[in-house]
């Protein structure tokens, strides 16, 4: 592809899922990415599908998704919708021959997170998976100090990833519960971060906030070590209702040092009398912290496909990720650790 005459194109993307995230892109395509615009919107329900679309340049809408992916007009794919409905659009939309960026995870089993990159493989389309935290400034600081040398060779990490509100007691469902919804992204983190893959991993987890969860094969926290082929270790703390608003903190610490990053709050005051020193909570919802780096990682998507160059969160890093939350589920429900190809 010529990318003079790539960068000029204007892309038409198709939405898949018109939920709280679906809604979020579909603000940013038609208003925030550069080179490309909200083309359709599809979801299974109707309502959802056609005041999405209305509130964002009044584009077409539908209730099959398979209206779009035939639609010779659309360029690209941005999948939101439900958990459990990733492996089957994936798979048609590779079929199709979109390019794809698809929220996290793939999938919630290997079988269907290979049937849908086995597709995609095949169809050699483009694809992107949705690992937001890649593309936060202050994630991304702590890389560059790994890349560039200045901590050393890493030798342990922790991350800390805690949501602000109680789990639905119930079944999972349409979604992918502790595993797949929440520790995927701290697992890719840790895959990112140490800058290779992981050869063990042990879990220990429970119900401790939402009596009830258990009967559902579910757990409300998780504390997991992954150990590393390079010898690095890596902790995981993840719990589903943090009282004091949305907590995401890491620190890895090398051979000649260490590095860390701290939450977002709403501002950086504090306050200092004779109670103590006081300052804001953290911002209390997942798009507040990370609204920004939402718009970010479609625009890396975009600039990718109109400059022809490889994504920077593909199959791999979906098919890894994947493989990690099984394993740390698979340790939790047979108490041993689990060793990884």
């Amino acid at each position: 592809m010529d990318s003079e005459k790539a960068i000029m194109k204007t892309l038409n993307v198709a939405l898949v899922g018109a939920g709280t995230i679906g809604r979020m892109h579909a603000r940013h395509l038609w208003r925030a990415i550069d080179g490309a615009r909200l083309h359709g919107v599809a979801d299974v329900f109707a309502d959802g599908a056609k005041a999405c679309a209305e509130q964002n340049g009044g584009v077409r809408w539908t209730t099959d998704y398979n209206e779009l992916l035939a639609d010779p007009a659309v360029d690209a794919v941005v999948v939101a919708s439900a958990t459990d409905t990733h492996p089957d659009i994936v798979e048609a939309a590779a079929k199709a021959g979109k390019a794809i960026f698809s929220e996290k995870p793939i999938a919630k089993s290997i079988a269907d997170g290979e049937r849908a990159l086995g597709a995609v493989e095949r169809a050699g389309v483009p694809f992107q998976i949705g690992f937001q935290r890649r593309f936060d400034p202050n994630f991304a600081r702590i890389k560059q100090a790994i890349v560039s040398g200045e901590i050393g060779k890493p030798h342990i990490a922790h991350l800390i990833s805690r949501d602000p509100g109680p789990p639905h007691v119930g079944p999972v469902g349409l979604g992918g519960g502790i595993w797949f919804d929440m520790a995927i992204h701290d697992l890719d983190m840790a895959r990112w971060l140490m800058d290779d893959e992981a050869v063990e991993i042990y879990t220990q987890a429970g119900v401790m906030i939402a009596p009830g969860l258990e009967k559902f094969g579910e757990v409300d926290v998780a504390v997991m070590v992954l150990r590393f082929a390079n010898g690095g270790v890596v902790t995981i703390d993840n719990h589903t209702d943090s009282a004091y608003g949305y907590d995401q903190r890491a620190e890895v610490i090398g051979s000649k040092g260490a590095i860390s990053i701290d939450n977002t709050y709403p501002n950086n005051a504090v306050l200092s009398n004779a109670a103590g020193l006081h300052h804001s909570v953290p911002l209390p919802y997942f798009l507040d912290r990370y609204q920004a780096v939402y718009r970010d990682e479609i625009q890396v998507f975009v600039n990718c496909l109109l400059q022809n160059t490889p994504m920077q969160v593909g199959v791999k890093d979906a098919r890894a990720s994947l493989a990690l939350a099984v394993a740390a589920k698979q340790s939790h429900e047979e108490k041993r650790p689990i060793k990884l190809g």
